[in-house]
């Protein structure tokens, strides 16, 4: 693969960047004896475009607003084994998530072979995908829930801070848990709504930015090639139920609550603090945290990146800019936060909020995956893991 071929921009309009790609595929064939290179762009970006049409690059399938194109690094075209005998194997870094020296086709069609992708996808349920990459993401994000209830214990609860039993409600109450949860499914319902992803509608739900194919990798991992729909919402929405229980028993269980009983304990040092002003800033800081955590799926491009489609500071990628996904997630994370303190501080309400708006963006993605081109999928998702 080609990715993140960059030129500084005093020295760009130079054709630093065609000679940057040239040796490098030199290098490819001398050393490993590559036969192929691939890279993802921009539909739109033109310029991109022509740069590697220029280069000898063909654009194999296009969808979701990316274009996926291959060149033949060996005049007869023909496809010899990417590593042949007597060529060294490439430094570790360059074999892929797979850990395959095979090269990017190769590594394409591991992980194919290796996800939930079916016959639409050319792979079969292998040993990560499925069931298995559900529950390894589950896995996961209750190791996170085991840090977030560690921190409750041994940090804020021994502050006077809340209790771990007191952050859902009560066994003795199960109307009030029946409404909290309802509360929290209904405002899901309804910011779907507003979204204009319910019903689930992939054409409404827009191209996928490189920041969010790194964010949906696992979906495609999940359900890619789940037929389905009921099986595919199964899946889903318990890997967005763990999501949701992880984050909230952090951000609102762990940070929003200590936070909150570290300005209320301001009191004890002679500055007094209402308890309605501590929550108002214990819910901004959460939020501003819970933000910035999310700034990781934004956009690394720089301007004038290759292979990297248009740059975070391109305006009309503002859905890929830090900006954009610190605004969103940290609106997300205030009204996830308001609803936890308007609850009492249970987080029932909130991980319902959280995890259905999750499960309907992801069901939209889902079917878009569907309608996807088998190539472009692997290769768009094979580039964000990578």
């Amino acid at each position: 693969f080609v990715q993140n071929v960059a030129v500084a921009p005093s020295h760009r309009r130079r054709g630093i960047a065609s000679q940057l790609v040239v040796e490098v595929e030199r290098q490819a064939v001398s050393s490993w004896g590559v036969d192929e290179s691939w890279l993802v762009a921009a539909e739109d970006d033109a310029g991109l475009r022509r740069l590697y049409q220029n280069l000898g690059y063909e654009v194999r399938c296009g969808s979701l607003g990316q274009v996926v194109m291959r060149k033949h690094l060996r005049p007869d075209g023909q496809l010899t084994p990417a590593l042949t005998a007597g060529h060294p194997s490439p430094p570790k870094e360059s074999q892929g998530s797979l850990g395959s020296a095979a090269g990017p086709e190769a590594i394409i069609d591991q992980l194919s072979a290796a996800t939930v992708c079916g016959d639409a996808y050319g792979g079969t349920r292998g040993a990560y995908g499925g069931v298995t990459a559900l529950l390894t993401e589950m896995a996961t994000q209750g190791m996170y829930v085991g840090v977030g209830c560690l921190g409750i214990c041994f940090l804020v609860q021994p502050l006077g801070g809340t209790r771990l039993s007191e952050l859902v409600p009560s066994g003795d109450a199960p109307v009030a848990a029946v409404c909290e949860a309802a509360l929290g499914f209904g405002l899901a319902g309804a910011e779907l709504f507003r979204l204009g992803s319910w019903p689930w509608t992939p054409n409404r739900m827009g191209p996928i930015t490189s920041g969010q194919a790194v964010q949906l990798a696992p979906l495609w991992r999940i359900a890619g090639g789940e037929a389905r729909a009921s099986a595919a919402l199964a899946a889903i929405g318990a890997w967005q139920l763990s999501i949701a229980i992880a984050e909230e028993t952090y951000y609102r269980g762990l940070v929003l609550s200590g936070s909150r009983s570290a300005v209320l304990g301001l009191g004890g040092v002679g500055l007094p603090v209402a308890p309605p002003l501590a929550a108002m800033v214990a819910l901004l800081l959460s939020s501003a945290v819970f933000g910035a955590v999310h700034l990781e799926f934004a956009s690394a491009a720089e301007p004038g990146d290759a292979a990297g489609g248009r740059a975070a500071t391109d305006s009309s990628a503002t859905d890929d800019s830090a900006a954009r996904w610190f605004g969103v997630t940290a609106a997300y994370g205030a009204a996830y936060g308001a609803l936890f303190v308007a609850t009492g501080l249970h987080l029932l309400a909130p991980v319902c909020l959280h995890a259905g708006i999750n499960t309907g963006l992801c069901m939209g993605r889902w079917q878009q995956l569907r309608e996807m081109d088998a190539e472009c999928a692997r290769a768009l998702f094979v580039e964000a893991e990578a």
